[in-house]
């Protein structure tokens, strides 16, 4: 399910981000998205740039109780590597993979 979807830039050549969530067969969290454009071109050489974040079944809970607190506390919207530090912080399991 695509979760966050956000388009700047020129319209001819856009940059953008889209975030997907999906749970796996196992029960784990898969967090994936895609950054493209200019601004990807600008830090990564490359017309996009790919990445996920896998939660393991045994620690989604633990996550999906976080994510509710951190997200009732902060005006700040959430993101991919919000919650990719919040897991490091609190040692909640999670495998991240990149490539451009």
């Amino acid at each position: 399910m695509q979760i966050y979807e956000k388009e700047w830039g020129e319209v001819d050549d856009p940059s953008g981000t889209k975030i997907w969530a999906t749970f796996l067969e196992d029960g784990s969290l898969s967090l994936s998205g895609l950054d493209y454009g200019e601004t990807v071109r600008a830090f990564k050489g490359d017309d996009d740039y790919e990445y996920v974040l896998t939660v393991p079944a045994e620690s989604v809970q633990d996550l999906t109780l976080l994510l509710l607190q951190a997200s009732f506390n902060t005006h700040s919207p959430m993101t991919f590597s919000r919650i990719e530090r919040l897991c490091r912080r609190y040692r909640i399991t999670s495998v991240k993979s990149d490539w451009a």
